[in-house]
């Protein structure tokens, strides 16, 4: 395996043991940040994860909390020694993510207009201040980390102290780095940080914090994880020293978690930085409640999951990923639990519960401290499975230059006939739906709408159709098929299942590509954003034209997408004697060639009847809508709705 790392350009993996924990971000803060009521115990949630075999737990070590009047104070250590408490009580060591500057020290805001709001505790500290934000990261590291003060303070406790620090959290978007992401000045601070905990604590991990697919860049939705880290390593130079990259390659299937885990490690090894180990210690997804309000994102968004695939999500990309060729250290699922119904301070302009995902990403239920959901358990075989293989040959080829497939991880396919020449195909990992694995058959296979691509949906089902007559064999696979190898490479596949084809289905006719022509990967043009930027209505009906932000999410490697957008109006139409009836008045519509990485703007021109409509009317609530192709043929529909006043 060593010579094989060896000849692909990648450094073999760390030897110790991978540790495996969650975020508890939401569980501290609910109390100690947040001042609208105290939140639940933090008690039963740890004890969970130790149940559960979690061994790591990650959260802010906040500057602002232990010197918020300044260096020169007597460090407040009251939150951060709950924290290291509580965990090692429970056998959990601490990864603290070293941030949140206080007010004393922070840039001003930038509020640059286009800019989403920025969160005021996330500025950065100026860089005047690095030193002081230096020496509370070396303060951090001489109370917690090993032979630490807080554990000669607290002989009662078996000491877990501190070994990884992650410095600062996703600096490579505006959110964090105050609307002017910049890797040289994050460099700075990184080394600076670095320096004073080694000085602490010389066998101590220092991490490039918390590096993130997808985010909003110079006011853009745009993904910049691989440039910002080759900026960040060129302007560090040939010996600049680090211990490791932090990494969140959020998406939402496996597919995705292979094409993002892949891109960061190749653009390191792009810049002759292959030695550098990843450790991703933010990853997860939004539950999708099933009493989510009609009409909100979690009934209607993709990005929100039902239970059962968001277990198989844990399990199928917790397996993967350590099993994966890469440099990949310690993973941390998103998160051990949110606010959900409990929450306390919705964000301005926010009304609806079910509108906000983030506070739906807890794998245990905030009303059930502690209580086992299908997602924890499946999240706690996979550490489970890891334990039991002790550190298995990481030979799931993910991050390599050899596109060529090496180990798969096995995936279940199920067929039931439905009609002539068409089945109905279940895919599963150890019985959880899978989403987004493609269908492979011999001869192929298409969709019933005709498209030659078929990939399962949120239940892991599709449909699909024999293009010939006589025997066809099918198999279902995540990476490679639709997509580049280089790209997508093949990481997961099922057992290959004979079916009998005697007929073709009657309302099928299969295209027939051109001779000669190669096969091209299938955009599948997901929606990454739709904004809706504040409009007046009387200016809208003056000029007839509506404005929005439209950013994809695509997985495949190339490829603009056409997108048709509406805008319509309900409209209540009575008669006598009958019940009242709402209609959709059309008012106008837009079509738009879209890129798969950053924001564009689109302007949806009224039709002369939406004027005049609107011109007549004070207030009213405008539905947005957006189609998009699949790849799994067919389109798909977002829909925002916005109110308009004069």
């Amino acid at each position: 395996m060593l010579a094989l790392l060896t000849a692909l350009g990648i450094a073999a993996p760390a030897s110790a043991a991978t540790s495996f924990g969650l975020n508890i971000q939401s569980l501290v803060n609910w109390d100690v940040q947040w001042t609208s009521g105290a939140g639940p115990a933090w008690e039963p949630f740890v004890a969970a994860m130790a149940r559960d075999g979690m061994t790591v737990a990650r959260t802010d070590a906040a500057w602002s909390r232990v010197q918020p009047n300044g260096p020169g104070d007597t460090p407040d250590w009251t939150v951060t020694d709950r924290i290291a408490r509580t965990l090692a009580q429970h056998g959990i060591r601490w990864l603290p993510v070293v941030d949140l500057a206080p007010a004393w020290s922070q840039e001003a805001a930038n509020p640059r207009p286009g800019c989403a709001p920025l969160g005021p505790r996330y500025l950065p500290p100026k860089p005047e201040h690095y030193d002081e934000f230096a020496g509370f990261a070396g303060l951090l590291a001489a109370r917690y980390g090993d032979g630490g003060a807080f554990w000669a303070a607290n002989p009662d406790l078996a000491p877990r102290p501190i070994t990884h620090y992650e410095i600062w959290n996703e600096p490579n978007v505006d959110a964090y780095w105050n609307n002017h992401v910049n890797p040289a000045q994050y460099r700075a601070l990184y080394d600076q940080a670095r320096a004073a905990i080694k000085a602490a604590d010389a066998d101590a991990q220092v991490l490039v914090g918390g590096v993130v697919w997808g985010g909003q860049v110079d006011c853009t939705v745009q993904t910049n994880d691989a440039q910002w880290l080759q900026a960040l390593v060129r302007d560090g130079g040939p010996g600049w020293q680090t211990d490791g990259i932090a990494i969140h390659p959020y998406g939402p299937a496996a597919v995705n978690i292979v094409v993002n885990v892949r891109r960061m490690q190749r653009a390191l090894a792009a810049v002759g930085r292959g030695d550098v180990p990843l450790e991703q210690t933010e990853l997860g997804w939004a539950l999708r409640p099933g009493d989510a309000t009609p009409g909100s994102a979690a009934a209607r968004d993709d990005g929100w999951f039902p239970e059962p695939t968001r277990a198989a999500n844990f399990a199928l990309v917790t397996d993967m990923l350590q099993a994966a060729d890469c440099r990949l250290g310690d993973q941390y699922g998103y998160a051990v639990v949110e606010r959900e119904r409990l929450l306390l301070e919705p964000p301005p302009g926010v009304t609806n519960v079910f509108d906000l995902m983030e506070h739906w990403m807890g794998i245990y239920p905030a009303t059930a401290p502690g209580a086992e959901t299908v997602t924890s358990r499946a999240y706690a075989a996979a550490i489970a499975r890891d334990r039991a293989a002790g550190g298995a040959t990481r030979d799931v080829r993910v991050c390599g230059a050899d596109p060529s497939p090496g180990r798969t991880i096995p995936i279940d396919l199920a067929t039931t006939p439905a009609g002539t020449g068409c089945w109905d195909a279940t895919v599963t990992y150890l019985g959880l739906p899978v989403r987004e694995a493609q269908l492979i058959g011999s001869p192929a296979v298409l969709a019933p709408t005709g498209a030659d691509t078929v990939f399962t949906g949120m239940d892991g089902s599709a449909r699909f159709c024999a293009t010939a007559v006589g025997e066809l064999r099918v198999h279902a696979q995540i990476g490679a098929g639709a997509y580049a190898a280089d790209f997508a490479p093949l990481v997961a596949r099922s057992a290959e299942t004979a079916l009998g084809a005697t007929e073709l289905p009657p309302v099928l006719t299969p295209p027939v590509p051109p001779a000669g022509t190669p096969p091209q990967p299938v955009p599948a043009c997901v929606l990454g954003q739709l904004g809706l930027p504040a409009q007046r209505l009387s200016t809208v009906a003056r000029r007839g034209r509506l404005t929005t932000r439209v950013r994809l999410s695509t997985l495949a490697p190339t490829g603009p997408c056409q997108t048709t957008l509406t805008v319509s109006i309900p409209v209540k139409t009575t008669r006598r004697g009958k019940k009242p009836r709402v209609t959709q008045a059309l008012l106008g519509t837009a079509r738009a060639t879209i890129g798969s990485t950053s924001q564009q703007t689109v302007v949806v021109r009224l039709t002369t009847a939406g004027r005049k409509r609107l011109r007549r009317e004070r207030s009213v609530r405008a539905t947005v809508r957006i189609g998009l192709p699949q790849a799994v043929g067919g389109s798909q529909d977002y829909a925002r709705e916005m109110r308009l006043r004069r």
